[in-house]
């Protein structure tokens, strides 16, 4: 993918446990990490906390914010299952 090759990728324990998490879950070539919370634009909310994407060359995918803190991040995860998806395609 190497959207985001910079150091801050995948380094931290809280980092490579979502990958782990995320992986479980059938993604593959994931890249996770944090991003300091700040205000968005007018009437945006908040941007920043826990992103991550994963995929290969011909399928992305991309989610903005799994959760602005790791315990929230760990409790939205299961919404990014694709194990059901690729059940539902074969059927």
């Amino acid at each position: 993918m190497g959207r985001y090759t910079d150091k801050k990728v995948n380094n931290t324990p809280k980092a490579k446990k979502l990958k782990k998490e995320l992986e479980k879950l059938g993604h593959k070539n994931v890249e996770v990490w944090y991003e300091t919370i700040r205000s968005g634009g007018e009437m945006s909310g908040y941007e920043g906390g826990w992103n991550f994407c994963s995929g290969d060359e011909d399928e992305d995918y991309f989610d903005p914010c799994l959760g602005y803190n790791f315990e929230e991040a760990l409790e939205n995860i299961e919404q990014y299952d694709l194990r059901e998806e690729k059940i539902r395609y074969e059927s």
